[in-house]
């Protein structure tokens, strides 16, 4: 038995305190400022601090199938850098209505919105696509279809805090994290035709639709010109190819169940109640109104600034178009 005094003893008093004093440096220099990292009370967005953003990220349980500064779940993309990599403007088009991928014409109404607010720099397309390369390859391969993620009921401010707390991960120093994964191109090629197999989706399937309007050449994607359609130019504009560009799909069915906005169909000629508590009959002006200034009329049991506003975004006819096609549903004719 090991005598008191005796050198082992003491090798293992020296050993336990050299290790208590190798943690308490390293207790004290994790406090050190001198590392730069962020702090969350610096991020805000829209009014909305990163701090609420955080508790919105738990109350909705999002690690429970994403990663986030090492932490949560794998079934979901890794969010630790989103902002860095798509950027505010996207993950506004896409959370209100995360159940179907954004397409470029409603992120292109997110951009104008946020660059008018003085949020973002960028004030094109091109521009931002620059800035944010990964909401480029978002729309190019999955703008306007389904996606596994399901709509969530946010209130409002809820997705501008989500956006600060996001903007608060991207700026932290992760020590490396996530870690970048290399993959020889055979195997991601592979991979990439078994989720679109998985998906039912074609490799080669066509993107999803544009902007009805023709885009500016600068927003043109590098090395492609923007060609005109001269057949189509004077064509009036189709409601339903409309409703599928501009993502309108994404948050109302064109049935009659609620999505994140109420479904279309039997809509027009209805009465809606109203949150202050009037009613309304659904007509021309009303539907006009509603996709014009979405926060007007809110109907009973719906949220305001969920919807943006299409004021100065559509032309009369496209206008019409949608309307048109919204009144056609509850004729039954789909």
């Amino acid at each position: 038995m090991d005598e008191p005094g005796s050198p082992l003893r003491r090798s293992v008093i020296v050993v336990m305190g050299l290790m208590l004093a190798v943690w308490v440096a390293l207790y004290f220099f994790s406090f050190n400022e001198a590392r730069g990292q962020a702090d969350p009370a610096q991020f805000s967005f829209r009014g909305q601090s990163a701090k609420v953003g955080k508790k919105v990220f738990q109350a909705y349980n999002c690690m429970g199938c994403h990663t986030i500064v090492g932490n949560g779940a794998y079934f979901a993309p890794d969010l630790t850098n989103i902002v860095d990599t798509v950027g505010p403007a996207w993950l506004a088009a896409y959370l209100p209505s995360a159940g179907t991928w954004p397409t470029e014409a409603l992120l292109g109404i997110q951009i104008e919105r946020m660059a008018e607010e003085g949020l973002i720099e960028q004030k094109t397309l091109a521009a931002y696509y620059a800035a944010y390369p990964g909401a480029r390859e978002r729309i190019e391969q999955r703008g306007g279809r389904r996606a596994n993620m399901p709509n969530l009921p946010f209130r409002p401010g809820e997705i501008d805090a989500l956006i600060a707390f996001f903007a608060y991960t991207s700026a932290m120093d992760t020590e490396g994290w996530p870690p970048a994964v290399e993959a020889r191109a055979g195997i991601v090629r592979q991979t990439r035709e078994s989720l679109h197999r998985r998906a039912g989706v074609l490799s080669d399937a066509p993107q999803a639709p544009r902007n009805p309007r023709e885009a500016p050449a600068e927003d043109a994607a590098p090395g492609q010109a923007a060609v005109a359609e001269p057949a189509r130019a004077n064509a009036l504009p189709d409601g339903e190819h409309l409703a599928a560009s501009y993502g309108c799909t994404a948050c109302h069915s064109t049935g009659s169940n609620r999505m994140v906005g109420p479904g279309w169909g039997n809509l027009y000629g209805s009465e809606r109640t109203l949150s202050n508590g009037s009613t309304v009959k659904v007509d021309d002006a009303y539907l006009a109104a509603a996709i014009l200034e979405p926060d007007r009329q809110v109907p009973q049991g719906y949220v305001p600034g969920v919807m943006p506003s299409f004021a100065g975004k559509l032309k009369p006819q496209e206008l019409d178009a949608l309307v048109a096609y919204i009144r056609s549903l509850a004729q039954g004719d789909r």
